[in-house]
């Protein structure tokens, strides 16, 4: 049976529009242990949690026995610059 914990101010119903005292809204996340098929708990951010400000890899992770970690960063794939038809890996992408 799943329990609920609630910390700081939260909306009486989950996935509704949440207000910020400026008007705003807060951004929703749903975040699980094993994406959605385990528990998970419902984060509503001030800011977009996608908003990524730095990124770096751990060198020494190995050491703690973790293992390395090298980040993935954001890609933006202009496709409207892309000729019609045929597929990416025609247009030289491959």
């Amino acid at each position: 049976m799943p329990y609920y914990r609630v910390t700081g101010e939260v909306p009486r119903k989950r996935h509704v529009r949440f207000r910020r005292p400026d008007g705003g809204l807060y951004a929703e996340e749903l975040m699980g242990e094993e994406g959605f098929v385990s528990d998970s708990s419902l984060l509503y951010h001030a800011h977009p949690p996608t908003a990524i400000v730095k990124s770096e890899g751990l060198d020494d992770a190995a050491d703690t026995g973790v293992v390395p970690n090298h980040p993935l960063l954001p890609r933006h794939f202009r496709t409207q610059e892309l000729p019609p038809g045929g597929t990416w890996c025609s247009a030289g992408n491959c």
